[in-house]
């Protein structure tokens, strides 16, 4: 009886046993599949049919084969009868070594595997069972980080990590290009083999922006090759975090900006150069300016003094020789007709003479500029213009009293006459528009015809020397002057000069 109880009693504990047993066998998180010697499945557990994404029904009874790749079956089967049964280190033996496996899942798709297989043998039978993960997860990462390696060794910029100690935990072939040191020499050593006396100064600072988790991008400084000679970078540093959001280290990216640097410092000198040549082409430009406006007012003052001695000494020794000849004419008897005549042609040449004296005068420098005013000589320069070439002119000056005298009413003066002795040269215009107010302070001067225009290059012409004076006359006064003009549409100049304006060199 009691041989019978313990009989029971056993039967019981196996019953417990593998019950026991298959529910562990249900509940690991481990895909796991059994056969027998044939390869039938005999166990295909809840993570298996996650896994093959098949339930336990259609996969029990079923062969092996149909979750194994068609290429890798009659491999898998030779390996499984190979296979003696003594398991590794961990109580079961890796089916691939390092190697990564393959799978079939119900759908046809396959996917990367791990998986180590035990051999049990019961009543003389052997039996088979597979222990497998999916690890395509492991997979996509490994793949991934070994394109970012890929990517970071084929960089053309240094790139390197270090730990919070400032160990250099990685170093890529540009890093070893750029600073000397092999990956060798570099892995293990502290970050401060980089760094000179004069660079070490930004480490500090660097390095606690980065430790905190705040980024540094493109920093410029300099650090030292492992020939001792100093390169300017340019480095952005991030922070390395753990999985709870603590910095571990940092992740620099270095670029070696050295030829940049000389490019930069040879285009500061070459822009320095250029200012210092443009400031003194401005110096030349200026002090040909002062040139220009001490001769205008020699010019002015010689006109001014020839035209008074025309004017004054020549215009009176004309006049006492036109009362010499009358007094002749009256001594003579009416009888000398050629005396008389001789005499009457002796008053017309003189007479001729004075009015010449007069013209020439007035062009070097009209009397009634200086004695009437800037308006009145503007009208008889306008008038005596339209009487010689035969072109109108149309004076428009709005209010008599311009206020303006001295240099300024000089340079409005023959900022005209220039521009109307233009027209009658190279315009071919029949009508002459002049115009002339206040503005302000200033006096604005507008000259339009109707001829036939220039285009930009004519200006370079050397009748051009006539505008270039036009425009000097208004500069020197703190004035300025614009030109504009289409072929076949006239010309436009207006000059806009201060109507107290003195020339540079002249007190007021």
């Amino acid at each position: 009886m009691s041989s019978t109880s313990d009989e029971v009693a056993r039967v019981h504990a196996l019953e417990a046993h593998d019950a026991q047993l298959a529910a562990i066998v249900r509940a690991v998180k481990l895909a796991v599949i059994s056969v027998d010697e044939t390869q039938t499945i005999v166990l295909f557990n809840p993570e298996a049919e996650a896994v093959f994404r098949c339930g336990a029904a259609q996969a029990l009874g079923g062969p092996l084969d149909r979750f194994i790749p068609a290429a890798a079956r009659v491999a898998h089967r030779q390996y499984l009868a190979n296979f003696d049964g003594r398991p590794g280190k961990r109580g079961a033996r890796s089916m691939g070594g390092d190697r990564i496996l393959t799978g079939l899942r119900a759908d046809g798709k396959e996917f990367p595997i791990d998986a180590s297989i035990i051999s049990t043998e019961v009543a003389g039978r052997k039996w088979y069972t597979v222990i497998l993960r999916d690890v395509t997860e492991r997979v996509r990462d490994r793949q991934q980080l070994q394109f970012l390696s890929n990517i970071v060794e084929s960089s053309s910029q240094a790139i390197l990590s270090r730990d919070r100690e400032g160990t250099i935990m990685s170093w890529n072939e540009a890093a070893a290009h750029i600073f000397g040191y092999t990956q060798k020499e570099a892995v293990g050593q502290n970050i401060r083999m980089l760094f000179s006396n004069e660079a070490s100064r930004d480490y500090t600072g660097l390095a606690e922006r980065a430790m905190r988790g705040e980024p540094v991008v493109n920093f410029e400084t300099r650090r030292q090759r492992k020939d001792g000679t100093l390169i300017d970078v340019e480095v952005t540093i991030s922070p390395i975090k753990h999985d709870d959001g603590s910095v571990v280290g940092t992740s620099a990216i270095y670029s070696d900006i050295t030829e940049r640097k000389r490019m930069e410092a040879q285009m500061h000198k070459l822009i320095n150069d250029q200012r210092q040549a443009e400031a003194q082409v401005r110096e030349s430009r200026d002090r040909l300016r002062e040139l220009s406006a001490a001769l205008q007012i020699i010019r002015e003052e010689e006109k001014t003094r020839i035209a008074r001695e025309l004017h004054d000494e020549l215009g009176q020794a004309l006049t006492a020789l036109k009362m010499d000849a009358a007094a002749i004419a009256s001594d003579l008897d009416p009888a000398q007709e050629a005396p008389l005549k001789r005499t009457a042609a002796m008053k017309q040449l003189i007479d001729a003479t004075v009015a010449s004296v007069r013209r020439i005068s007035a062009d070097l420098r009209p009397v009634m500029l200086d004695n009437l005013g800037l308006v009145p000589t503007l009208e008889w320069l306008t008038r005596q213009f339209s009487d010689r070439t035969g072109i109108r002119v149309d004076l428009d000056i709005p209010d008599e009293n311009l206020g303006v005298s001295g240099d300024a009413a000089t340079a409005i003066f023959r900022i005209v006459q220039e521009a109307l002795t233009n027209v009658a040269r190279h315009s071919g215009a029949d009508e002459v528009g002049i115009e002339v107010r206040r503005q302000g302070g200033n006096v604005v001067t507008r000259i339009r015809d109707n001829g036939k225009g220039f285009s930009e290059p004519d200006t370079r012409k050397a009748r051009s020397f006539g505008l270039l004076g036009m425009r000097e006359r208004a500069y020197v006064l703190g004035g300025d002057m614009k030109i504009s003009s289409l072929a076949q549409k006239g010309t436009q100049i207006e000059a806009v000069i201060p109507a107290f304006g003195t020339v540079q060199g002249r007190g007021s």
